[in-house]
């Protein structure tokens, strides 16, 4: 994964997973799904790392839901529809390292700011994390600085750096 070569990868994923020692744990799986996201992204083929991962009865991580919302939102045509669904899917889930965080929030804004170019909405994100049901349970200290940076870079996508001076000093 680290060379980019998506050839080698998947195979030493399939002979990995094949072996009879393997017991699946979710690190083998996210960097299947980050590197079909952020390296050479496409979605179908990080969805089916994702699919492998249920297979396998493993649990997703916050880490898996954050590159399921890239999946959806910044490979190609956006899914704002599966965005949503997964968002839910997350903050309904009651395992212990599932907790919706900034990366999550920066995730969706960046979709809606900068891949969909709807700055209205992305600003609409950004206005409900404080009072979001997820981030009053968890009193996570939000928005934080990954989500800020994601709303400045919707703000300057959409050639509005004149909204950025507000955030910056609220930030």
């Amino acid at each position: 994964c680290k060379t980019g070569d998506d050839k080698t990868a998947d195979f030493l994923f399939q002979e990995m997973t094949a072996s009879p020692g393997f017991r699946p744990r979710v690190p083998p799986y996210n960097t299947m799904i980050q590197f079909y996201t952020q390296t050479k992204p496409d979605r179908e083929r990080a969805l089916y790392y994702y699919d492998q991962l249920r297979q396998a009865g493993v649990k997703p991580t916050s880490h898996t839901y954050k590159l399921l919302l890239d999946a959806y939102g910044s490979i190609g045509e956006p899914d704002a529809a599966s965005m949503s669904e997964i968002f839910a899917q997350l903050a309904a889930d009651k395992n212990v390292d599932v907790t919706v965080t900034g990366a999550h929030w920066a995730s969706l804004i960046n979709a809606w700011g900068c891949v969909q170019k709807d700055l209205d909405h992305a600003v609409e994100i950004f206005n409900q994390i404080a009072h979001h049901p997820t981030t009053i349970a968890s009193k996570s200290a939000l928005p934080d600085a990954v989500v800020y940076e994601s709303l400045l870079n919707a703000f300057l996508a959409n050639h509005r750096p004149d909204l950025c001076s507000k955030y910056l000093l609220e930030m």
